[in-house]
Order: structure tokens, then sequence, then C-alpha cells
């Protein structure tokens, strides 16, 4: 494998139809996981789109394996593993002719691999596609993204529509794809706290645009979330939170960096945030227009 720092490096990218990327820059080192975070039409699958050819964009520059990409690279499209939400499969095959079709695209496919996979995610291999329920097609995508030595997988919700038992297995299956240290991962979710122990690097994305892009332990070392009564909300400084959710039971503020808070609201209850926690309270909570790239 070729020597380089990023797998994935995006700086400036601007998409201004059929899904709006507005400036997004961030990179996917060699060797991690990193994970796009945000509300559903924040901008993640288009991202997955531009990256692997299927959408074009306006603006910046997008460089894949160290050299930079015009979207029409067809050696690096080879050397991705891509999962996207819908299968781009003909239904009318079976998981076992989707293998065959591979081996001719691909010179580094492995029937043993694909073998392997199909059973450990209990795939039939006479079984059609159009028989599958879509987390059976998920994973049938996910075994040919890692049958034929891709250097980056590029993984759309790889876990949704999964039940718990499920879900381990696709995560072990990646994790001991990425033993080597070579080959990475760029994935989205919309349920980062189920797959937090696996992530690297995190983005937060908010209507095309990103808030922050940094270490996913600095994220979570970092921010915190503030309990106190609705009355005691302005005697927190508007600059150490991002937003606040009122109940009848009091508030509850997310602070961007918990122990500051702790020394400056002694006797106030603060407690770690979550991945969830900082998407909703982006999400649903922030004062709009104010205060980005916290990290």
């Amino acid at each position: 494998m070729k020597d380089y720092e990023n797998a994935v490096q995006l700086n400036g990218v601007c998409k201004e139809r059929f899904g709006v990327l507005k400036n997004v820059s961030f990179c996917v080192p060699k060797g991690t996981i990193a994970a796009l975070i945000g509300a559903n039409g924040a901008g993640k699958t288009t991202i997955l789109r531009v990256l692997t050819g299927i959408a074009a964009w306006n603006e910046g520059e997008i460089s894949l394996f160290g050299d930079k990409c015009s979207g029409e690279d067809a050696e690096a499209k080879a050397r991705m593993g891509v999962m996207l939400d819908d299968i781009p499969y003909g239904d009318v095959f079976t998981a076992g002719e989707i293998g065959e079709i591979f081996r001719g695209i691909f010179p580094n496919w492995s029937d043993e691999k694909y073998a392997d996979c199909l059973a450990d995610f209990d795939i039939a291999k006479c079984k059609k596609i159009k028989e599958m329920s879509k987390g059976a097609k998920q994973k049938l995508q996910l075994a040919c993204a890692m049958s034929h030595e891709a250097e980056l997988l590029v993984l759309d919700e790889p876990t949704a529509n999964l039940d718990p038992a499920a879900r381990e297995r696709v995560m072990r299956r990646l994790m001991e794809y990425m033993q080597d240290g070579e080959r990475s991962i760029l994935l989205t979710t919309n349920s980062p706290s189920e797959i937090a122990q696996y992530i690297d690097h995190v983005t937060l994305l908010r209507e095309g645009s990103i808030l922050f892009s940094a270490e996913k332990n600095s994220v979570l070392d970092a921010y915190g979330i503030l309990m106190c009564g609705t009355d005691e909300t302005d005697r927190i400084d508007a600059a150490d939170y991002v937003g606040r959710r009122l109940s009848r039971f009091g508030a509850e503020m997310l602070v961007t960096d918990r122990a500051l808070a702790k020394k400056r609201y002694p006797g106030m209850q603060i407690e770690p945030a979550t991945l969830d926690d900082i998407m909703i309270f982006y999400t649903d909570y922030a004062k709009k227009g104010e205060r980005e790239n916290y990290v």
C-alpha cells in the first residue's frame, strides 16, 4: 500500500444542488475510523456520494490516499469498499451471483472472505436480493465491500436496521478489517453513542456545514451536561454553553468545557455528555448562527 497521511482529505468542498455542502473541510487519518454524525439531511450521505463519484461538487479539493481526486478516478474507486443506503445491485441476483460478478471486477477479490462474511451475517448464497430484509441487504453490501482488499471503507449507516447481535457482528468484522493499521473507515451514523467505542474521529454536520471535526476522546473529555433549576439558567455565561433544554423539572445545558464549568458554577451538577447528547443539542437546542467550531 502507498504511504500517505490521510485516506480522505476534504478542503473547502461546496455543493449547491441535490444535497448542499458548505465549505466542508475534514480528514480521515490513515488507520482510523471516522464518523460523520448529524440529523437526517445534515449532509452526511451527500459527502459519501461526492467521495464515491456518484455526485459532483462545485468548489474545493478532495484527496484520496494522498492524491487529488477529480471524481472520475477509477484507480481510487477500486481501492474503496462502499456501502450506501440503497443497494446498487439488481434485485434478481442471488448473493452467490453477486460474488461471481464482483470476482470479475476486482482483481483482489477473495471468494473465501466473501463466503466467510456471508456465513457470519447469516446470508444464504442462494437467496435473491429482492427476498432479503433491509438489514440483510446492508450486510450483503458490507460483505462485498470487505472482500476485495479495499484500503478504505465508505459506509452509510452500517448499523442501521440491525438488531444488537447483528450490530455486534458487523462491528467485530470492521475491527478485524482494521487490525493491520493500514486501512481506514469513513461511516455515517444517526446514533453515534451506539458505536462510540469504535470511533477514533468524529465530525458533526448541520445543514451542510461542519460544526466541529475532532478526535472523539477530546470531544467526550470536553463536553458536559449541566443541570440546574430553570431560574438559574441566567447565571450561566452564554459563552460556556451550546444550548439549553427546559422542562418542568429544570434545565439541562450542554457546556463546551466541563472542567471549566465545574470551577465556574460550583454546586451545580455536571455530567459527561454522550455523542448523542452533543448531536441533539446542536441540532435542536443550539442558538442559531452562534458559536460554531467549538472544539
